[in-house]
């Protein structure tokens, strides 16, 4: 009935059940039926005559109930025909008789996730995520461990998995899509549970503000952050934020510039060595035409942190304004080392190049400016509608 049994192990593509609600990983992905079994399939079940190939496969294990290979060929079988608790049975089965049999223990996996078993598959696929060589195989087995660790509420674990999957994946867009899910899940649990436990602190009056800042909605954010001042005034780097906001804010044209400075001062009065402040106090003194005074501020910046892109942009721009053009040369030629992708540095190379009249170099400096501006640009309008663009 049966030909001699040879080793198969091919892994075929097969649709995976979306588990507790959640998207399939990845759509069509690499299934275990193609043959984890040594290859004793009789006429029927190559046919595809699923019932018969049952009615043949109970016979031999009726003739010999000791048979691994057929119960776990039977095991097969009854996924096709999605009777899971049948195929659960019959893959334990072939188990317990031969545990040895290559890879059953990840189908026997899929098959727990699958009938919304978890916590009976999760050490299935924590044991072979570990233990398996074969790349694509240990990717498959990885996604759908994290599948079962979300449905199971445990994201710390299905993080810890999801960060070996980017390690040995980088670029794959299915590992890609889970992390995105991962973190998603992180982050609202964490939220949630803080405006359970605090719901009017300091900390989910921030998290709302970062969150409306994201979204564009800077007027909104800019209350957030005002509030949370009100509230615990000294706390460092909320007034700065409170003054990046007005700045960027409906209201930034009517007096905005005077009161972002003075948070701006005020977070410099909590902490003196922040550049983000005394960089913004450059841009307000550089925008009023205040040359001195923005050169004081963006050198001060300089000397805590001498990397600061911003910073040595920023100073570079006040001796373009001076037409200072070696000087403001120095300090972007500087920032380009830093910052080889910065659009401003890459435009601003452009303006002091050509006014020193070195023409090839201004029309390079040019030509990185349009390819950084076009990627930018390609990238945003690949964004979906409401994610910020920023």
């Amino acid at each position: 009935m049966f030909a001699r049994p040879y080793i198969v192990v091919i892994w075929c593509v097969c649709g995976v059940a979306s588990l507790a609600g959640a998207a399939p990983l990845g759509g069509q992905t690499p299934g275990p039926e193609g043959g984890l079994l040594p290859e004793r399939t009789g006429t029927a079940e190559r046919q595809g005559d699923l019932e018969t190939a049952v009615s043949e496969l109970r016979r031999v294990i009726e003739s010999n109930p000791s048979d691994a290979e057929a119960h776990g060929r039977l095991g097969m079988v009854y996924r096709r025909l999605g009777r899971l608790p049948e195929a659960i049975e019959s893959l334990e089965n072939a188990l317990r008789l031969d545990p040895t049999l290559p890879r059953l223990n990840i189908l026997l996996g899929f098959s727990f996730l699958e009938a919304g078993r978890y916590q009976d598959a999760i050490p299935l696929l924590a044991a072979a995520f570990e233990l398996e060589r074969k790349s694509a195989v240990r990717s498959v087995v990885g996604q759908r461990l994290v599948a079962c660790y979300l449905a199971a509420a445990d994201e710390e674990r299905a993080l810890e998995v999801v960060q070996k999957l980017r390690q040995d994946s980088p670029d794959d867009l299915d590992v890609l899509h889970l992390a995105l899910r991962v973190y998603m899940r992180l982050w609202n649990s964490g939220f949630q549970r803080l405006l359970t436990e605090a719901p009017r602190s300091r900390q989910a009056r921030l998290i709302v503000a970062e969150s409306l800042e994201s979204q564009g909605r800077f007027t909104e954010a800019a209350n957030e952050y005002a509030q949370i001042v009100s509230m615990e005034p000294e706390v460092p780097g909320i007034h700065f934020q409170l003054g990046r906001m007005i700045l960027r804010s409906d209201t930034a044209a009517s007096g905005g510039d005077e009161k972002a400075m003075a948070e701006f001062r005020t977070e410099l009065a909590i902490n003196p060595m922040h550049v983000g402040a005394l960089v913004e106090i450059g841009e307000i003194h550089l925008k009023r035409g205040r040359f001195s005074e923005a050169s004081k501020s963006f050198s001060q910046a300089l000397k805590v942190q001498p990397v600061f892109v911003a910073a040595r942009l920023g100073l570079a721009k006040v001796r373009i304004a001076e037409k200072q053009w070696a000087e403001a040369l120095d300090q972007l030629e500087y920032a380009r080392e830093l910052a080889p992708e910065d659009e401003a540095v890459a435009y601003n190379l452009m303006v002091s190049y050509r006014a020193l009249g070195r023409t090839a170099e201004a029309r390079s400096a040019l030509d990185a400016f349009q390819q950084l501006k076009k990627r930018r640009q390609q990238s945003r309008s690949g964004l979906p509608a409401g994610i910020p663009q920023q």
